[in-house]
This record gives structure tokens, C-alpha cells and sequence, in this order.
């Protein structure tokens, strides 16, 4: 079925060949026969277990109680949802569940079905339904169903789709839970992405002097007070974390450096592998090279990076699904 719903949605009238499924060229390619054959034997992914229904969604789905991850079975909330999808197909249902059984789909078949499909999870009704499902609340996190109100209305403001500028919004917010995770992560980030900046571009350094290191990295010490909330004492690593802000809002390229190299030599040492980079013999040795990252200007120092956002923290993705359930609406 999950591949037989991939040359259905890659067939509806509106934009249908331009979506982002997974499997797309494949897919493209089969639907120029007359006839396609599904199942195991002819898989749309190349690691099905991994990236399909079963893999990449299934800790979403499990979240949002909608199935059962070891049993491999809609729970009582995803029968009522699935149920309340396919009446409304109406016999356009049992046509794609003969399909299935017959294990082969004709592709004239498919103009009719994508049209019933795309009017189903095209009405708005339905999207919010969906959407609610999956991200409106959780019963392990209090803070998901204000999370959400305040995505909503975010998102009818027509504010910008990011991580920042929503971070930026939660900040000023009428919920105090959420204005308190928002201020750690906008904390937290300039952190990360500094580490992060600096470790890819000692991965194109290999055989440089450890000395020319770290007056490159002296030069550029210029960072805005960094600052790791106190409050998150089961962060992981907080301890290397901590230790760095202090090292960079000192302004100690040498013991950060150094820093730097052993932590990631612990995380390699728990993972059983070689460092990817040490220092050796007082020059840099580099076993996984790379020369994408790059170091910001000396004039601009680190300093530049305090409003770079590499990590989403999920938001943007919820932001994504909470926006699908207003999007008809809005045009």
C-alpha cells in the first residue's frame, strides 16, 4: 500500500509530479509502462526498512500514539483516524486495497484515484484533523499543546517559517514554560554551532602547525558573552560545553583547542574509533578530511556566528506540519 499511495500522490492533477516523495525517480520511471508490479521485488527505496513507513516515521507515529511500534499495529487513535480517511474514499478504497492484493497496478487506473485521494487530505477539515493527530499534544510533554496554539497563531500572522524568528516570537509569549526553552536553545545554539564551525574547519588543516592553529583561532576571539543555562544539568556533554564557553568567552584559543581535540577523542574512544583529529608531533593530523568548513573573517570574528542557526530543534518541521492545517485556508 505505501508504495501503491506513492504513484497515486505522485499522479494528482495539481502538482503531483513536482512533490518531494520519497522514491520519486523510480517511481517516475515505472509509471511510463503500462502496468507496475509492487511488493518486495520491486521496492521504491533502497533501504525500505530504514526510510518507509515502518522506519523513518515510525518513532513520529509511536509519539503521537498512533501506532504501536512493536506490535507493528494502529493503536485504538490511529483506527479512528484511519477509519475516518478511508470512508470517505469510498469504493475508491476497496479498489486500492484489490490492487494491493493483486500485487499489480495498471496505470490507467491512476488519474481516478489521485483525483478522490488529492480532494481527501486536501480539505481542510481533514488536514487539521491529521495535524492535530500528530502534533497538537502529547502526553509526555505539557508543553506541546502551547507549543502548537502558538504555532497556529504564529503562523496566521504570516511570519516567517524558521527556527530563529519563531524562537524569537516564543520569547515574548504569554507561556513561561515556553518562554524559558526558548531562551535555552537561543543560548545554547551560539555554543554549538561555534564548536561546530571550528571542529569542520580543522578537518581541512591536516599537517598544519598546531602554533598557526591557534593564533588563527586567537585572532577571531571576539564572541559575545556565551552562556550555558545553569538550570540544564542532565544536558549531554554539559560539562566540555561549559568548559568551552569559558575557554572562548576568555578568549584562550590554546586550552580550547585542546579542549576541543580531547573531547571529541572521548566520543571516539565510547564509539571504538580513531580520532578524526589530533595533534601530533606539534602539527594537526587529520584522518577524515574535509574542506568544507571555513573559519568567519578576521574582522568579523567569531562573533559573526551569534545569530547562525544550524540545528532545528524540530521546530521548523513542526512549524511545517502545524502550517499544512491553515494552508487552504489562507489561499
Amino acid at each position: 500500500m505505501e508504495q501503491l499511495f506513492a504513484y497515486v500522490r505522485l499522479s494528482f492533477p495539481k502538482n503531483g509530479s513536482d512533490s518531494a516523495i520519497l522514491g520519486i525517480t523510480k517511481a517516475k520511471q515505472r509509471m511510463s509502462e503500462s502496468h507496475v508490479v509492487l511488493g518486495l521485488a520491486t521496492p521504491l527505496l533502497n533501504n525500505q526498512l530504514s526510510m518507509g513507513l515502518w522506519g523513518l516515521y515510525t518513532p513520529a507515529m509511536a509519539r503521537a500514539e498512533l501506532i504501536e511500534i512493536d506490535h507493528r499495529r494502529l493503536t485504538a487513535s490511529g483506527e479512528e483516524l484511519a477509519s475516518h480517511l478511508t470512508e470517505q474514499l469510498g469504493t475508491a478504497w476497496k479498489t486500492l486495497c484489490q490492487i494491493c492484493d493483486s500485487g499489480e497496478l495498471r496505470t490507467c487506473q491512476l488519474s481516478e484515484l489521485a483525483v478522490k485521494f488529492e480532494l481527501l487530505i486536501g480539505d481542510s477539515d481533514n488536514r487539521t484533523r491529521f495535524v492535530e493527530a500528530l502534533i497538537a499534544s502529547s502526553q509526555s510533554c505539557n508543553a506541546q499543546s502551547a507549543l502548537y496554539r502558538h504555532a497556529n497563531h504564529y503562523l496566521t500572522k504570516q511570519m516567517e517559517i524558521g527556527t530563529k524568528p519563531f524562537l524569537d516570537y516564543l520569547v515574548q509569549c504569554d507561556d513561561s514554560l515556553l518562554q524559558i526553552y526558548a531562551m535555552d536553545i537561543k543560548q545554547i545554539e551560539p555554543v554549538l554551532v561555534l564548536n561546530d564551525s571550528v571542529f569542520s574547519w580543522l578537518q581541512g588543516q591536516h599537517d598544519k602547525p598546531v602554533q598557526q592553529i591557534i593564533e588563527q583561532l586567537n585572532q577571531r576571539m571576539n564572541c559575545n558573552p556565551l552562556t550555558i543555562p545553569y538550570s540544564l544539568t542532565s544536558l549531554p556533554h554539559r560539562s566540555f560545553l561549559m568548559s568551552s564557553v569559558k575557554l572562548l568567552n576568555d578568549g584562550n584559543g590554546e586550552q580550547y583547542l585542546q579542549t576541543l581535540l580531547h573531547h571529541h577523542q572521548e566520543i571516539m574512544k565510547q564509539r571504538n574509533g580513531a580520532p578524526w583529529i589530533e595533534s601530533r608531533e606539534d602539527k594537526l593530523f587529520v584522518r577524515v578530511v574535509s574542506d568544507a568548513g571555513e573559519l568567519p573573517d578576521v574582522d568579523e570574528g567569531f562573533a559573526s556566528l551569534k545569530d547562525t542557526f544550524e540545528n532545528s530543534y524540530f521546530l521548523y518541521s513542526f512549524l511545517l506540519i502545524a502550517r499544512e492545517a491553515i494552508r487552504l485556508e489562507a489561499n
